[in-house]
């Protein structure tokens, strides 16, 4: 007998089907999590956003990322999600050490402070001089009060 109840929105067809299922779209988010990101900022949004925000929290703690700090613009619209975050610690399921991590902020400036102070100084990026793209007609820029 055929099996009726695998509709067409089975689990199954986000993994199976061609380049632009879903299953692709998660892989490469987490790719890019994993090959590009130094550090994540929150900003206030829906049910997409605070997946995003606890798939961060979840690849940190399995060690699928590194050790990054998760920014989150916005204390008052976060509240309960931080509220939510206490009592899983409390209550055992989740770590205080992960929680750590997370800075919650309505400044700009204490954005600026965590990634000079946890990404910048902690992976020891630099300024670098950008040499300007030919290929994209760029030209190196010189102040006027430098050529004089």
């Amino acid at each position: 007998m055929k099996d009726t109840r695998r509709s067409s929105a089975s689990p199954e067809k986000y993994f199976l089907e061609g380049p632009h299922s879903r299953g692709n779209e998660l892989m490469f988010s987490i790719r890019i999590f994993r090959e590009f990101s130094y550090a994540f900022i929150i900003m206030p949004g829906g049910l997409g956003t605070t997946d995003e925000l606890f798939e961060a929290l979840t690849l940190i703690q399995t060690g699928k990322i590194g050790q990054f700090p998760i920014i989150i613009m916005g204390k008052e619209y976060w509240r309960d999600v931080a509220e939510l975050m206490r009592k899983m610690v409390d209550a055992g399921t989740a770590s205080a050490k992960d929680l750590e991590l997370l800075y919650f902020t309505d400044s700009v400036d204490e954005v600026m402070d965590v990634i000079r102070t946890r990404v910048i100084k902690a992976f020891g990026f630099r300024r670098v001089q950008k040499r300007p793209w030919r290929i994209l007609g760029e030209r190196r820029f010189e102040s006027h009060a430098a050529s004089h």
